[in-house]
């Protein structure tokens, strides 16, 4: 079973739970203009902020993103591939209700998926194209998008028209060659950014965060200092074999699925029996979802 919740919600939910957390302290200036960082000295753990306020960490998580500020700066390089395509995202009017199914189509120019959200015939579309195909889909008229959609799904869930704004980012697989730097630790994107069609970008982050989360705690329960190096490459060493592990996963499947006509086929038909596979043994699916959930190692 997977869940698809969208960002606004998670972002509520997130910080409902740091305000609920009794052990939270917000030393960061108030002021809007002094709210984001703009050093932090690794022998001191003194982190500056923009109007020069100043407080101590014994450790900096770094979440900002696949062009993360703070990785660059502890000179931590990344290893790169461009698909030379782009995500098309946008929300879809279906011609029938998706039953709290979502489809993935695996076409020559890309996957296509309908994710099911809240309302019964909406879904959030997100279709990988090559780049310039992407850009010309997000910006035509509604008309012309509306019938290269529907001649590219296959009309799972009947006719479908758009909804709203189309956007669209780059594709590109990105893996950080360490997870770890002078009191500091990567999570997220700052550490790695896999292809999406397997839906596992955020899984990858809460096992970050599991992981990271169990490191803290053994280095309180010895009593030694957050930003200890020893102990943070335990956390490094499981998760970048892990984000390595989804990294090549994703990577091949997406070539397999964009190949050629008969590699696609084959493909296909590997994919039905797991699925067959998944649906008459039950201890296998449960395995198939431990894998997903937990990457490498249980949290």
């Amino acid at each position: 079973v997977s869940h698809i919740v969208s960002v606004t919600d998670l972002t509520a939910a997130i910080a409902a739970s740091l305000r609920a957390c009794p052990a939270l302290t917000d030393q960061a200036p108030a002021s809007e203009t002094a709210s984001a960082p703009t050093d932090f000295d690794a022998r001191t753990g003194i982190l500056t902020f923009a109007d020069g306020a100043q407080i101590r960490a014994a450790l900096l998580v770094d979440a900002s993103g696949a062009q993360s500020v703070w990785r660059q700066r502890a000179g931590i390089s990344c290893l790169h591939h461009d698909y030379d395509c782009a995500a098309l995202t946008a929300e879809i009017a279906l011609g029938a209700p998706h039953g709290q199914v979502a489809r993935q189509v695996f076409l020559p120019d890309g996957p296509l998926a309908l994710l099911p959200l809240p309302k019964p015939d909406r879904a959030a579309l997100v279709w990988s194209l090559p780049a310039r195909k992407a850009q010309a889909l997000a910006a035509c008229d509604e008309s012309v998008f509306n019938g290269e959609l529907n001649a590219a799904a296959r009309e799972p869930f009947g006719q479908m028209h758009l909804i709203g704004a189309r956007a669209h980012q780059p594709l590109k697989a990105q893996i950080a060659e360490a997870f770890i730097g002078p009191r500091l630790a990567l999570v997220g994107e700052a550490a790695h950014v896999i292809h999406p069609l397997a839906g596992q970008g955020m899984n990858l982050t809460l096992r970050d965060i599991g992981a990271l989360v169990d490191t803290l705690t053994e280095i309180r329960r010895l009593g030694l200092d957050y930003g200890d190096a020893t102990m943070l490459e335990n956390y490094a060493r499981l998760r970048s074999a892990d984000a390595l592990a989804g990294a090549l996963g994703t990577h091949t499947l997406a070539e397999i699925f964009s190949g050629p006509t008969p590699t696609r086929a084959l493909a296909a038909a590997g994919m039905r029996g797991v699925g067959f596979i998944a649906n008459n043994y039950p201890k296998l699916k449960d395995a198939f979802r431990r894998q997903a959930d937990q990457g490498l190692g249980p949290l």
